[in-house]
C-alpha cells in the first residue's frame, strides 16, 4: 500500500471513528505514513476531556456563546510521540492549549467594561459572558480582531487607528485581571499596570502589522477573506443568475471554483449547496437578495467574508500549534454565525508538522454527502493532481494580482441583481 493511500485510509477512519480503540488501530495500520502527522479527533462517547470542566459544559451547550473549533470537546490527540509514550509507558503525556477568540464585537464590549464607558449598553447576557471568563479563569486571546482589523490598519487612518490600538490595550488589561480575587472577592484587580499594557500592545502592534512576518501573516489571512469574499459572488450569481436546479447550479458552482476562483473549500462548498437546496439554510446568507438598491452590498459580502473564514483563522492557529493539541473556541452573541459555524462540524483534523498539509474532517464523508443528495460528482477526478494543479495556477494568478478580478465578478453581480 503506498503512502498516499494509506494517509487517506486513515482520514476515512476519523469519520467513522467512536472509540479511541478505533484510532489508534488505523494510526498503527498507517504509522509508516503519519511519523511526521499529528492529529486530533473529537469523539463524543469518549469520557475524558483535556479542557476545564466549566468550558467543557459551555461548548457542549448547544445555546451557548461558546463555540468549539469541534464538534465536541471530548478529544483524543495522536502523534508517533504519543503512540510511543503508550506503548512503553502505558500513559501518554500530551501537550495541549486552548482558547477563546474574541471578535471586533466583543472587543469593543471590553473596551467599555474595562474603562467603565457606556456599561448602560452592555446587556445582562454580555456581563454573564465577562463573568464567565473571569472566574472560570479561562484563556482567552484577541488574535482574531488583530487580524480582522488589520485592513483598517493598513489604511493609516489615525482615528481609526487610535480605536484599534485603545480596544487591545484594554484587551491586554482584561487579560491580566486577577480571576482569584474576583473570584473571592468580586473585585477587579489588574496584575499589570495600564503602562505595561500599552508597551505590551505597541510592541505587538510593531510585530503582527509592520515587521515582515505580520505582514506576511496579515496577507495570507487577507488573500484568505479575499478568496471567500470571491466565492461569495459566485455563489449569488449562481443563485440568482437561473431557475436551475440544485444539481446544476453545483456543477456551476464546481465550474466557478476551477475556473475563478482556484482553491476548493471543502466547508464552504457543503454551505453553498445547503443554500441552493434552500436559502433558510444559511440564514447569514438571507440579507442578500435581487431587486432593489445595493448600494451597501459590497460591504455586506465583505464583513460575510470576514465571518466565513473564522474557520479558516482558526485553522491556523491550530497548524501554529505544531505538535501541541490547541482547541480553538469562538466567542459570539451572532445566531447567524453560530449557526453557519456549525453547518460544518469538524469530527477531527490531521496536520503534518513538517510541511502546510492540513486536513479538517467532518462528521460525514463529503463524497458521500453529495452522492446522497443525488448529485454524479467525479470526486476523484475533480481532485486529481492535474486538476489540482490547474486550480492552483488560477489561484496563484488571483494572489499575483491581489483578488482583482473581484471587480468583474462584482460587477456582473450586481447587473444579474438589477442594478
Amino acid at each position: 500500500m503506498n503512502e498516499n493511500q494509506e494517509l487517506l485510509n486513515f482520514l476515512d477512519a476519523i469519520i467513522e471513528a467512536k472509540h479511541p480503540a478505533d484510532l489508534l488501530e488505523a494510526w498503527i495500520d498507517s504509522r509508516r505514513t503519519l511519523k511526521t502527522y499529528n492529529s486530533i479527533v473529537s469523539l463524543p462517547e469518549y469520557e475524558k476531556s483535556v479542557l476545564p470542566n466549566g468550558l467543557l459544559k459551555l461548548i457542549n451547550d448547544p445555546d451557548s456563546e461558546f463555540v468549539s473549533y469541534f464538534d465536541s470537546g471530548n478529544l483524543f490527540f495522536l502523534n508517533n510521540d504519543i503512540i510511543n509514550d503508550m506503548l512503553s509507558k502505558q500513559l501518554a503525556n500530551v501537550e495541549f492549549d486552548y482558547s477563546i477568540m474574541f471578535d471586533s464585537n466583543f472587543a469593543s464590549y471590553i473596551h467599555k467594561f474595562v474603562n467603565r464607558i457606556n456599561l448602560g449598553s452592555l446587556t445582562n447576557s454580555v456581563y454573564d459572558t465577562i463573568d464567565k471568563l473571569l472566574k472560570g479563569g479561562y484563556q482567552y486571546d484577541y488574535w482574531f480582531y488583530i487580524i480582522e482589523n488589520s485592513k483598517n490598519i493598513f489604511r493609516n487612518d489615525d482615528e481609526e487607528h487610535t480605536d484599534i490600538v485603545n480596544n487591545l490595550i484594554s484587551l491586554e488589561l482584561f487579560r491580566h485581571i486577577d480571576s482569584k480575587e474576583y473570584l473571592e472577592k468580586g473585585t477587579l484587580n489588574y496584575t499589570i499596570s495600564l503602562e505595561k499594557a500599552k508597551e505590551n500592545v505597541q510592541s505587538l502592534v510593531r510585530e503582527i502589522y509592520y515587521s515582515k512576518s505580520g505582514k506576511e501573516f496579515c496577507e495570507h489571512i487577507i488573500m484568505q477573506q479575499k478568496s471567500c469574499l470571491l466565492l461569495l459572488i459566485g455563489i449569488f450569481k449562481i443563485a440568482f443568475g437561473s431557475n436551475a436546479g440544485v444539481k446544476k447550479k453545483m456543477n456551476q458552482y464546481f465550474q466557478f471554483i476551477d475556473e475563478t476562483v482556484g482553491v476548493y473549500m471543502d466547508r464552504e462548498s457543503i454551505v453553498a449547496h445547503k443554500y441552493f437546496e434552500n436559502r433558510n439554510n444559511v440564514r447569514m446568507l438571507l440579507g442578500i437578495n435581487i431587486g432593489g438598491k445595493q448600494d451597501s452590498l459590497f460591504e455586506k459580502l465583505n464583513n460575510i467574508a470576514w465571518d466565513f473564514i473564522i474557520p479558516r483563522f482558526m485553522e491556523r492557529m491550530l497548524m501554529a500549534g505544531g505538535g501541541q493539541g490547541l482547541i480553538p473556541i469562538f466567542l459570539t452573541y451572532d445566531n447567524k454565525l453560530k449557526e453557519l459555524l456549525k453547518i460544518y462540524r469538524v469530527k477531527g483534523v490531521v496536520n503534518n508538522l513538517e510541511g502546510e498539509e492540513f486536513f479538517p474532517l467532518s462528521n460525514t464523508n463529503s463524497f458521500k454527502y453529495y452522492q446522497e443528495h443525488g448529485m454524479k460528482l467525479d470526486f476523484e477526478q475533480f481532485q486529481n493532481r492535474s486538476n489540482f494543479e490547474k486550480r492552483r495556477e488560477v489561484f496563484l494568478e488571483n494572489y499575483k494580482n491581489q483578488f482583482s478580478i473581484i471587480d468583474k465578478e462584482y460587477k456582473e453581480l450586481l447587473s444579474i441583481m438589477g442594478n
